[in-house]
């Protein structure tokens, strides 16, 4: 039996999961310890699992009938998000380069972590906007 994925569907299980997953996975990396390393590789094998997983399904069907709307909504959520995160990006990066005295040292030891929050962000912001267009739409349509 295979079932489609609705776009809903793909987006739920694929950035927001994934990217909740990589967000403990960052912040886990501001830890020290066994606990701490074993949630990191439990958190990154789940995101890796189920963005394999909501990829293989998603390219079997992705385009379905009626769902033009949501496709459209994914868009322009992504792009909405990448310009966001962008500038988020250009601050914090201007900031390190100005305050390198006080801020910049730990950046740098503990860029491994920012990326990987970093990462999270890229994928759940995506996700929230699309929910939010989505919620809207259905509204609308009540």
């Amino acid at each position: 039996m295979n079932k489609e994925m609705s776009i809903k569907a793909q987006n739920l299980l694929g950035p927001v999961f994934s990217g909740a997953c990589w967000l403990i996975s960052g912040l886990c990396e501001f830890g020290n310890g066994m606990p701490f390393t074993i949630i990191n590789i439990i958190a990154m094998g789940i995101a890796c699992i189920t963005s394999l997983w909501v990829t293989i399904k998603g390219l079997s069907k992705r385009s379905q009938k009626g769902d033009e709307m949501s496709d459209l909504h994914m868009h322009q959520a992504v792009f909405s998000s990448y310009a966001i995160l962008l500038i988020v990006l250009m601050l914090f990066s201007t900031a390190a380069l100005m305050c390198r005295a006080t801020f910049g040292t730990e950046l740098i030891e503990n860029w491994y972590a920012w990326s990987k929050i970093f990462m999270a962000l890229m994928m759940l912001l995506p996700g929230i906007f699309f929910a939010l267009a989505e919620r809207n739409v259905d509204q609308c349509q009540d």
